[in-house]
């Protein structure tokens, strides 16, 4: 049951990294801005059940969507291009 609710989870991500029109090849790194909000950092919910995902702090979901959402070529480029860490923040609520 839990490898079911891990790959509903999966294919959900993946579903919305499709609407987004992943398939661009840029490795660019990116730069984070000079603020102290860490709000991307932390996210331990990568492994993990529905369950933990239920009973996690939105903070923990946020970061963790971050990570996912950074996984995103295209993504990853508009955060590269704008040099502030806070672009990706619309995609990590949305995936959240």
């Amino acid at each position: 049951m839990k490898n079911i609710k891990r790959l509903l989870l999966s294919f959900a991500l993946l579903s919305f990294l499709c609407f987004l029109g992943v398939g661009s090849t840029d490795n660019g790194s990116i730069s984070n801005d000079k603020s102290t909000n860490k709000w991307y950092t932390g996210g331990t919910l990568h492994s993990g059940s529905v369950a933990e995902w239920n009973g996690a702090t939105y903070a923990n979901k946020l970061a963790t969507a971050a990570d996912w959402a950074m996984t995103a070529p295209q993504i990853k480029k508009k955060v590269k291009n704008s040099g502030s860490i806070d672009t990706l923040k619309p995609f990590a609520i949305e995936l959240v």
